[in-house]
């Protein structure tokens, strides 16, 4: 009971130090800059605000982006994308555990602000961390913790602030990319739920929804001051080093097992042929996980508050209607239907496969490419097994 008293005593301590105290002239205010860890969550990265001022007693660490898993709801609202995020108000000590302990860089930059600036910024993040005002809609590629700490800056510094404006040459989807190539099946998972917003033209602001490209933007931000034009902010420095590194793409990755499953069904399609079999199971398990797929994206774009879920053009070779298909393979009764159905779209895949490469406003997955080459393959083979439905479908 002691124990816990003392724990309390300085739990309620440091939070009414946070948010009543005021700083100095002689306090500063960091933007850190957090690299990528292990955890999915943490593969991109994370950017917070430290603001220290020795004088007060004030060390703290305000960061966006932060969730509670103990919620009941978590899993449920997390993949409706109505889950609440917070600004979470961390010790210094506790924030720099965490991330010594998980291996992570932390970079520190330092801004140029006056103290009036700096009062105001504090002001801010100290009623935005209060119960009430914490919790937000979050957005990944539109309001993040990095998104949330470029409008906290922009909002200060008024239209004094003139960022970087660095060329970006990539979209959300292929500048998120680097940070996955050690989890490939993830990405791959990614890419298929991910739509046409995706795909769109980063610019200088819009960049900065990841740590990085934030951290790269303000760097180089300049002040509009009546003295003439000054830094941003002083020299970025590491605040903890570390010898972590993004692990390098597995052998096992979907597009080098979806070249095998290729070559395999190659093989299998062609002993099927020359020896007048029919292994309807395998283009019964095609059509299922493909049509399964094609349900979880029209639940991700219809179903769901995610942004960057609609419009996605991977419907097109992922039709929900192939489950239903699946299970009227076996039926003689449908056997008609369901071959003219396949035949349909063996060659309405070969449309996609084609638009793919060259015009479709989405980028597909590579490991997709040879996927769809499998249907095709299937989807005409399947028909070839009969001559009879094409002397029916000519009646």
């Amino acid at each position: 009971m002691k124990k816990i008293l003392i724990i309390s005593f300085f739990l309620i301590s440091f939070f009414f130090n946070a948010f009543s105290q005021k700083i100095t002239n002689n306090s500063k205010i960091y933007i850190l800059s957090c690299s990528p860890g292990v955890e999915l969550y943490q593969a991109f990265g994370h950017t917070a605000i430290w603001v220290v001022d020795d004088s007060s007693n004030v060390n703290f660490i305000y960061h966006y982006g932060t969730f509670n898993f103990s919620d009941p709801d978590f899993y449920t609202n997390f993949i409706k994308g109505r889950l609440d995020y917070m600004l979470a108000l961390e010790s210094y000590n506790s924030f720099i555990h965490e991330y010594s302990s998980d291996g992570r860089d932390v970079y520190m930059f330092e801004l140029n602000m006056s103290y009036e600036k700096k009062q105001k910024l504090f002001d801010f993040l100290k009623w935005k961390a209060l119960p009430e005002n914490k919790y937000y809609k979050y957005d990944f590629f539109m309001d993040n913790c990095a998104t949330r700490v470029r409008d906290v800056i922009q909002n200060i510094y008024g239209d004094s602030l003139n960022f970087a404006q660095i060329e970006i040459d990539k979209t959300y989807r292929q500048a998120i990319t680097p940070y996955l190539q050690a989890i490939p099946w993830t990405r791959f998972g990614i890419n298929l739920l991910l739509g046409m917003p995706a795909d769109k033209k980063l610019d200088y602001y819009s960049a900065m929804f990841l740590p990085d490209y934030i951290d790269t933007v303000i760097t180089n931000s300049v002040l509009s001051t009546p003295q003439g034009e000054q830094k941003l902010g002083f020299d970025r420095k590491y605040l903890i080093k570390s010898d972590f590194k993004i692990g390098k793409k597995p052998f096992f990755n979907p597009v080098n097992f979806f070249w095998f499953l290729f070559i395999l069904l190659s093989v299998i399609s062609f002993l099927e042929l020359k020896y007048q079999k029919n292994f309807k199971t395998i283009d019964f398990l095609l059509l299922l996980i493909t049509g399964l797929a094609g349900v979880i994206m029209l639940i991700m774009w219809f179903g769901t508050d995610h942004v960057s879920t609609k419009n996605n053009l991977n419907i097109l070779w992922a039709f929900p209607t192939h489950l239903i298909i699946s299970f009227l393979i076996f039926s003689k009764k449908f056997e008609l239907f369901v071959k003219k159905y396949i035949l349909i779209f063996a060659f309405f895949n070969v449309l996609v496969f084609i638009s793919a490469l060259s015009f479709l406003p989405q980028q597909f997955d590579n490991a997709i490419f040879p996927f769809i080459i499998i249907l095709i393959g299937r989807f005409f083979i399947f028909n070839l097994k009969s001559a009879s439905f094409f002397v029916s479908g000519c009646r």
